[in-house]
């Protein structure tokens, strides 16, 4: 393969290990974010005393946002390339809204309905990869 079309198929060690760095960096940003913006978001919410439920929303919003911050921060932080971080944020919740939608278009009742939700943190680190590189 050409260095423009370097997919990571080459038996290159270093792109490997870096690859791999990004993806498991991509992985933990994401689980990081992905707490602490449900954290966040459940704080910010305004609830009546003894109530916890209504937080759920905030909960939510906030998880998918810090799930998106954290994918490009993560593999920003293992490559040390923190330029394109906002083409990086547009694309991963690009890549989240579009999963979402086909989510929500297919049945739940199919016992493959939950490997879409899977694909959707796998997109979004294999976009940004591509974006860093």
């Amino acid at each position: 393969f050409s260095n423009d079309l370097n997919l990571g198929l080459t038996n290159n060690s270093s792109s490997s290990k870096n690859t791999a760095a990004m993806v498991l960096g991509g992985a933990v940003g994401a689980t990081v974010g992905l707490i602490a913006g449900s954290r966040i978001g459940y704080g910010l919410s305004t609830c009546a005393k003894g109530e916890w439920f209504c937080g759920i929303g905030g909960a939510i919003l906030g998880g998918l946002i810090g799930e998106n911050l954290g994918v490009v921060g993560g593999v920003g932080i293992a490559t040390g390339n923190h330029k394109r971080f906002g083409t990086g944020v547009l694309t991963s919740m690009g890549i989240t809204v579009v999963g979402l939608l086909a989510a929500s278009a297919i049945d739940f009742n199919s016992p493959n309905s939950g490997y879409l939700l899977l694909a959707i943190p796998a997109a979004q680190i294999a976009a940004v990869i591509k974006l860093k590189k």
